[in-house]
């Protein structure tokens, strides 16, 4: 359906393995936290299915994509985000791997 490069987790953060249903949708939110030096973080992305804990498949501008980069999500283009949030409705099912 939709084949794209995206970003997983830091080796401090990953994404972990395993298969989860989609159980919120945001088109657009101000993610916060702290990142794993504890300083604290708050971007805006788009496009957001979250399917395990605080991870989830949304849009992040980056200057590439297809690394290591995130904090547990998966960071995609926002063409493929927004196209993937079509698909990733209530109960859809994401396998990281």
């Amino acid at each position: 359906m939709l084949q794209t490069p995206g970003n997983t987790g830091i080796k401090q953060s990953p994404t972990a393995d395993g298969t989860y249903p989609v159980y919120e949708r945001l088109r657009y939110q101000v993610m916060k936290g702290r990142n794993p030096d504890g300083s604290k973080y708050s971007d805006p992305v788009y496009w957001v299915s979250y399917f395990n804990g605080g991870d989830a498949v949304h849009y992040y501008a980056r200057g590439s994509y297809g690394f290591p980069q995130s904090l547990g999500c998966i960071e995609v283009p926002y063409g493929a985000a927004k196209t993937s949030y079509q698909y990733l409705t209530f109960g859809s099912l994401v396998t990281v791997h």
